[in-house]
């Protein structure tokens, strides 16, 4: 079976890659070519009164650092970067950002398809560095005087940072299985992820009662620590407190910040919208590595993600923890306007009262008690910002990794500097927007690559070690199972005739892969009668022999007939001569569309969660821009790169569990004395997503030692 060899184990003491790498880094295999990238700077005026060493005259983005971040995306095969550098420099008049100097760096391409350029305007998912708008916004809830006023009246209590969930929510809605959470949990709890709660990313997903909704449902997630004991990193605790300007003024979250943030600002192309990005012809496509299998050595190819990974109306519940979706010139005025202390960069009119930004720019849960390199300290966490030094100077920053996206924003506070590094590679993207950033930094802070002694720092090399490690630990991971496989104790034919439900995740019915679908009995590969078709998506012949079983739950037959279905079997088994017993099972979530379930022996699976996106190509979602597109690359020589089967290599444990009276290897077990055991899918090895270095497995068997328990549903 398969440990799950994460690459957050790597790096979660990492300050420097914060959560730039947080969602599943995948390698490609393209290499690629671009033009040198341009520069778009303020005007070239010597700068005023300064801190470090610094030549002011000079541009903030270098020639040398657009050489270097051309030579970046070309060593790690990447796509493209849109970067921004923001300082403060009183004598700058430009009438479009005085007192300010602003220059942005665009390089690569907004799709492998296409070869448009980057600009300044290109759009992209910024993921968690929508977590600073969420707990800015809460800062200007609480800042409210009338509000607050009101809610004191109303609840007896004063609504601030320490307010508890409860007292906001009512105990009806707010109820968590740790009942210290559920007591005690305040606002400032989740925004520094404290709950006690692991990720549990894969019980998200379109509910029709919306966040309200997931927030009912939090009462039947398992913590894998207790209250506030460590830190563990939660997006559905943001989700959740993006229901707070509902639950206080009846006003939707994207409302709310569009009306006290994105409009005061002036960022008109900056939404939560994913109709209104894509309808603005600006938006870069997303790229993973399609077919990409560490464990097996299948680096993948890397192709742009369309349509894009939520399609419109799906990103509502994401809002707060991961869906502003904006550009480097939107987000430079954001970055000036934080460094600026809450004002507008240039009318000085407040936007964020300064009490805002200083409580959430202050560290207040320890992530990291010890730096992972020399030159960087230990990391705190603020709500919604990482908090550490490098070389001995304060950083203020995040990262944010959403399905084909990396982003960075960076502020050093002491030289009034920021930093927007922004990337559509959801593959090795993150260590090329890290890289640049870094380049920045010591440049324009402690002089690298002018004429003193002081040298850039080789974060690339460091990077390298890293993404090796990851691939090499995924690959060792892979313990093989016995010889010959040993049968489950009920058979495998029983279990597809299952179905498990589990009150936050949903249900799950296994559809067994017939093995004419998977594998002919000789041990020869996939079933292919026509040779134009790839492997697995050939239609079976109706003479061909059968081991089918329908589902009595769920039509199997039609679940196996999908185009992703076939494109998902095809990617798992490629390269494998005789595949396990295999089921697949429809998993609509955020993050997948599969579970494919394999067999490793006895009652144990291999459990992969997978995103496939040949069935919605084929619905018609994005028709009218992809039979444009097509036209399109005609011209240019291009095509549509197709679908995408992503995430082979994320790997978990599941454990069929059975009642007692069931048989074992042919022996009858005694059931004398015992309590019967509930039948169900134990879910291990990491499905929940737990971090912090206080957390803990569960322990026990069965239902008592799984993370997330599926009961049988009869």
């Amino acid at each position: 079976m398969k440990e799950r060899t994460s690459l957050l184990i790597l790096v979660a003491s990492c300050s420097v890659l914060s959560h730039a790498l947080l969602f599943h880094p995948h390698e490609t295999l393209y290499s690629l070519s671009f033009p040198l990238g341009f520069v778009t700077a303020s005007p070239s005026a010597a700068l005023g009164a300064t801190r470090g060493p610094r030549n002011r005259s000079q541009p903030l983005i270098s020639n040398g650092t657009s050489t270097y971040v051309n030579n970046l995306i070309e060593e790690w095969n990447s796509t493209g970067l849109s970067l921004a550098a923001v300082q403060r420099d009183d004598s700058v008049t430009d009438p479009e950002h005085p007192g300010w100097s602003i220059e942005f760096g665009s390089y690569g391409t907004t799709s492998l398809s296409t070869g448009a350029p980057i600009t300044p305007d290109t759009l992209f998912a910024i993921a968690s560095n929508s977590k600073l708008f969420l707990s800015i916004s809460v800062g200007l809830l609480i800042s409210n005087k009338t509000l607050a006023e009101e809610f004191l009246q109303r609840n007896g209590v004063e609504l601030g940072w320490k307010t508890k969930l409860v007292d906001i929510l009512g105990p009806e809605l707010w109820r968590t299985y740790n009942e210290d959470t559920q007591r005690g949990a305040t606002i400032e709890d989740l925004c520094v992820h404290r709950t006690g709660l692991p990720r549990h990313d894969y019980s998200g997903f379109q509910r029709s009662g919306g966040v309200r909704e997931m927030i009912s449902k939090l009462r039947y997630l398992r913590p894998s620590a207790t209250f506030r004991d460590t830190f563990q990193y939660s997006n559905l605790m943001y989700e959740t407190l993006s229901y707070l300007p509902v639950a206080l003024l009846n006003q939707p979250y994207q409302s709310y910040v569009a009306q006290h943030i994105f409009h005061p600002l002036n960022m008109s192309s900056t939404t939560f919208s994913v109709a209104q990005a894509e309808k603005s012809g600006k938006l870069a496509e997303g790229h993973l590595a399609s077919d990409r299998d560490f464990s097996r050595g299948l680096n993948g190819t890397l192709k742009p993600i369309v349509p894009y990974w939520f399609r419109p109306g799906e990103e509502r519940t994401w809002a707060g923890a991961g869906g502003v979706i904006s550009s480097a010139r939107d987000l430079a005025t954001w970055t000036a306007m934080l460094l600026n202390e809450g004002k507008h960069p240039y009318t000085n009119k407040t936007v964020v009262p300064k009490e805002v930004l200083d409580y959430v720019t202050t560290g207040r849960m320890v992530m990291a008690g010890k730096g992972q390199f020399p030159d960087t300290s230990p990391l705190m966490y603020g709500p919604a910002q990482f908090v550490y030094s490098y070389r001995g100077i304060p950083i203020l920053e995040h990262g944010g990794n959403n399905p084909g996206f990396k982003s960075q924003l960076a502020r050093v506070p002491s030289h009034n500097l920021g930093i927007v590094s922004l990337s559509n590679d959801g593959e090795t993207g993150g260590f090329v927007a890290e890289a640049a950033k870094w380049r920045v930094i010591d440049e324009l802070v402690f002089g690298a690559g002018g004429n003193g002694e002081e040298r850039y720092v080789d974060w690339t090399s460091r990077y390298h070690e890293i993404w090796d490690g990851y691939k090499t630990k995924k690959q060792d991971a892979a313990i093989p199972p016995p010889s010959p496989r040993r049968h489950p104790t009920k058979g495998f034919e029983e279990l597809g005739r299952r179905k498990f439900s589990h009150e936050a995740y949903g249900e799950l019915v296994p559809c067994l892969v017939p093995k004419t679908l998977s594998v002919q009995d000789d041990g020869s590969q996939l079933y292919s009668e026509n040779s134009q078709y790839p492997l697995a998506l050939s239609p079976l012949p109706s003479t061909a022999p059968t081991s089918f079983v329908e589902n009595p739950h769920t039509n199997c037959s039609s679940i196996l007939s999908q185009r992703s279905t076939r494109r998902i079997l095809d990617a798992a088994f490629s390269s494998i001569p005789i595949p396990p017993t295999t089921y697949i099972l429809p998993f609509p979530r955020s993050f997948s569309t599969h579970l494919l379930l394999r067999h490793w022996s006895e009652n144990l699976f291999n459990v992969s969660v997978v995103w496939n996106n040949a069935d919605i190509r084929e619905e018609g979602f994005h028709s009218s821009r992809l039979s444009g597109r097509a036209s399109e690359n005609v011209d240019r020589g291009g095509d549509d790169q197709g679908d995408l089967v992503i995430g082979l290599d994320e790997t978990f444990t599941v454990e069929w569990v059975h009642s007692n009276d069931s048989e074992k290897h042919g022996r009858q077990q005694e059931n004398v004395g015992r309590k019967k055991v509930q039948e169900g899918l134990a879910f291990k090895g990491g499905f929940w997503g737990k971090e912090g270095p206080d957390a803990k497995e569960p322990s026990g068997k069965g239902r008592e030692g799984a993370e997330v328990w599926f009961e049988l549903d009869v």
